[in-house]
């Protein structure tokens, strides 16, 4: 009797067991189905690690597996499993594509290409392989986007059992997603779950070692981040999961406000769906738009870049960048800089393989955008680059890629770059304490020492009072802007009548060079643009162009030559239309109109103006 017993509990036990790997099984198939790929990946695994489960591994299910892999950028892992399945290819057809695309995320561009032809040819009708092939060819001939690129692994944050993505800045320190587990007793969340960590960089620059950002912000049982910050430091917008009816998850963008030394309860933003992901928020310098990837409804496929604007007191319904931007792949991880630059990456633009990080610019009608550019290589590799950040002078930032199997964190340099200077209505980011690279001034001039017994408003005061008797003399708060009635800028405004004219002339008649814009301005309310005009194919500067400012009411005209950067400042009147043509040799015109009606207040734009050669 006792040994019948034991044999009874022995198969109850062994049955058990079974159903239990059923249920992993039926478990993944449903979320792969759902296409929340991390929880089917997490089922699957259940069984591919161990000898019994993966027994129960059917073909299908292992080509679900390998799909999960590829879409969720981890290559090598990818390679291993389709080689064990290929020999059943046959039975799903699109395991060649898939296997195709694994091949060329690793580099392997000529196994990918027979791959896209094995499947070609076993699907006549289909166009996708021979783009992908055509575009492993065009690999060669990416331009890379800027020249004398160092990009450096940081080895205080990284960890290659470990995800580090999702950088952003927060004041002069930065801010990222991991899921590296934290020494502390209070990090008891599961691996794969990914929290925010802040570090400061140290003098030259790099990474220093990072640390949970904030308690109240990072749950357990859910993911945490990506982020943005204001430049303030006050605001943060970020990624965070939440519980679907379905049972699977979401993510979803949630903000929170820094107060009385703490981060507030978070909420969410109001246009979220529950049924839809919402992540990679990328906020606006000046705070009033964001910008994030999202696959609700209304995508072209994938994920899309989307962006809305706080107008109002609320956020607006947001809407989608296009198809110039967005592909029927996924178009992600968008970082607007104060410049108004948009970086994002993109699997759906043709590129190294894998997500490619592109560039695209302003047209300045503040709808449409300039067409997108490959970085090129070293931002971009085989692998998938993506969380690309730039500083505010567009000398070096930080970017995630997984091209040393896991997702690292580099920083790049771009030597002998030219340092840029942020908008006049942008402020600096706010100083967080973390990092050691200090904020000089360079000044010209050896400055009085500021008395201990002087505040800094008396101080300024007493430089002003120095510079007015003659005995110090101030720099230029703003050397790139140049008065409108000064000769410097009449020299360099002639009117086309005195084009051929040599310099000395074009200065002498000065009242007939300025811009129409400014002439008997009785309300001295001032429009500014700064227009930058650029070739549209590879938006470089045009120096050698000109703007005919056009006045629609008065039909007066007034000609702007370009500085070497290709820019040019133009002030316009309150209640007028204007048409700002662009002309250069060897490239079609092209024009911006521009409406100063009813402008109550002196105002500075930004637009670009791009020309098509002829």
């Amino acid at each position: 009797m006792r040994v019948a017993l034991m044999i009874l509990f022995v198969l109850f036990s062994v049955s058990n067991i079974y159903a239990q790997k059923i249920k992993h099984l039926k478990k993944g198939n449903s979320f792969y189905k759902e296409k929340d790929y991390s929880n089917a990946v997490a089922e699957y695994e259940t069984l591919w690690l161990s000898s019994a489960g993966v027994k129960l591994l059917g073909v299908d299910a292992k080509m679900n597996l390998a799909d999960c892999y590829r879409i969720m950028d981890h290559p090598f892992k990818a390679q291993k499993l389709y080689k064990q399945i290929m020999r059943y290819a046959d039975d799903r057809m699109s395991v060649y594509l898939e296997y195709g695309k694994v091949l060329m995320s690793l580099g392997k561009y000529d196994e990918a290409i027979n791959q896209f032809e094995i499947y070609a040819e076993k699907n006549i009708k289909s166009l996708e392989p021979a783009k992908l092939i055509q575009q492993c060819r065009d690999i060669e001939n990416i331009e890379p986007l800027f020249s004398g690129v160092n990009v450096a692994f940081q080895p205080a944050v990284n960890d290659s059992s470990t995800r580090q993505i999702g950088i952003t800045y927060y004041g002069d320190a930065v801010v990222f997603t991991s899921d590296e587990l934290s020494e502390e007793m209070g990090d008891m969340r599961a691996k794969n779950f990914l929290n925010l960590r802040a570090c400061g960089l140290d003098s030259e620059g790099n990474l220093k070692q990072s640390d949970k950002f904030s308690h109240s912000l990072n749950g357990l049982e859910r993911h945490d981040g990506p982020a943005t910050f204001s430049r303030d430091g006050v605001k943060i917008f970020y990624s965070q999961s939440v519980k679907t009816r379905e049972g699977g998850t979401a993510l979803q963008i949630w903000k929170s406000f820094f107060r009385d030394g703490k981060w507030s309860d978070a909420t969410p933003l109001p246009f979220l769906l529950l049924g839809a992901n919402f992540t990679h928020p990328s906020l606006s310098a000046n705070g009033k738009t964001l910008y994030f990837a999202s696959d609700m409804k209304g995508t072209l496929g994938g994920l899309d870049i989307w962006v809305t604007h706080y107008e109002e007191g609320r956020w607006t319904n947001p809407q989608n960048l296009g198809k110039d931007i967005n592909t029927d792949k996924d178009d992600a991880w968008p970082f607007i800089h104060p410049d108004g630059d948009l970086y994002f990456s993109s699997k759906g633009h043709p590129g190294f393989g894998g997500f490619d990080i592109f560039r695209t610019r302003p047209l300045g009608n503040g709808i449409d955008w300039l067409p997108i550019e490959n970085l090129g290589m070293p931002f971009n590799s085989s692998f998938s680059d993506i969380s690309f950040i730039m500083s505010d002078d567009q000398t070096q930032g930080f970017l995630s890629s997984n091209r040393s199997k896991s997702y690292d964190i580099f920083r790049y340099v771009i030597k002998n770059a030219e340092k840029q200077t942020l908008p006049d209505d942008i402020e600096p980011r706010k100083s967080t304490g973390l990092s050691e690279i200090g904020h000089e001034t360079v000044l010209d001039t050896d400055f009085p020492e500021q008395p201990e017994e002087m505040t800094d408003v008396e101080y300024v005061e007493f430089l002003k009072k120095l510079n007015e008797e003659g005995k110090l003399e101030l720099p230029n708060p703003n050397p790139d802007h140049v008065d409108v009635n000064s000769s410097a800028y009449n020299a360099n405004n002639t009117s086309e009548n005195n084009a051929e004219t040599n310099s000395e002339n074009s200065s002498a008649s000065s009242e007939t060079n300025s811009s129409s814009s400014d002439a008997n301005n009785s309300s001295g309310v001032i429009l500014t643009v700064i227009l930058k005009v650029m070739d549209v194919a590879n938006s470089r500067p045009l120096s050698e162009s000109k703007v005919v400012v056009k006045n629609k009411f008065t039909q007066k005209e007034d000609v702007i030559n370009a500085n070497d950067n290709g820019e040019i400042e133009v002030f316009l009147q309150a209640d007028q239309k204007y048409n700002l043509i662009g002309q250069c040799e060897g490239y079609k015109e092209s024009s911006l109109p521009v409406s100063t009606m009813g402008v109550t207040s002196s105002d500075k734009a930004q637009a670009n103006l791009p020309l098509e050669k002829e």
